[in-house]
């Protein structure tokens, strides 16, 4: 009897390490839908994920008008000679998921300039200046542009870089990354309690 129970909890122990590890190797972290009311008057899911480093971003290709890297855009190719890219990086004011992705500020800009320059879309609702800099460094470089736009919205964008907490100035002056930030501190050590914990939120 004594045996068995070792047995049974030792294959326990086992089965839960390898599922850990699978889900930080996966770096797994829960998925969030938000609404957003387009013009026809029907509701738009977006899905967003919890992100280490931008606190959250948008799954790619969850909706159709998201591309396989995220960006409510056309898929991103490679850059064509003799057309000038541009970037353009900001907040829900650049992703306007209350439009019809055609009718976005970059999409405007796209068919104003013609066919000698093209704009791509990588604005995220929501994303303050700091959000918009992890995208410049991480998502931005392949894209190899010649111009990056950052639209700033005065309203609620230098208080989101106090609330988001992810960059502070050191005493030269120079801005450094803090560690930990409101997704650092919320994940838990422990992924599989983390995974339980959304499992049984969304059940009851």
């Amino acid at each position: 009897m004594a045996l068995r129970l070792l047995i049974t909890l030792t294959s326990t122990i086992i089965t839960l390490f390898v599922f850990e590890v699978t889900l930080r190797i996966g770096s797994y972290m829960p998925q969030y839908a938000l609404k957003f009311k387009k013009l026809e008057g029907k509701w738009s899911i977006l899905r967003i994920t919890l992100d280490e480093k931008k606190l959250y971003r948008v799954v790619p290709g969850s909706r159709v008008d998201i591309n396989s890297d995220g960006f409510r855009d056309k898929e991103f190719h490679k850059k064509v000679e003799g057309v000038k890219r541009i970037v353009v990086l900001g907040d829900s004011f650049v992703m306007a998921n209350n439009l019809e992705p055609h009718e976005t500020y970059p999409s405007e800009l796209a068919t104003f300039l013609g066919t000698t320059h093209e704009v791509l879309n990588l604005g995220v609702s929501g994303y303050g200046p700091d959000q918009a800099l992890e995208v410049l460094r991480d998502d931005v470089p392949d894209l190899e542009p010649d111009i990056v736009v950052l639209t700033i919205f005065a309203g609620n964008d230098f208080s989101d870089l106090a609330r988001n907490g992810l960059y502070k100035l050191n005493e030269a002056g120079e801005l450094t990354r803090i560690r930990e930030n409101l997704v650092t501190k919320a994940v838990p050590m422990i992924r599989t309690k983390m995974l339980f914990r959304v499992l049984f939120a969304r059940r009851y």
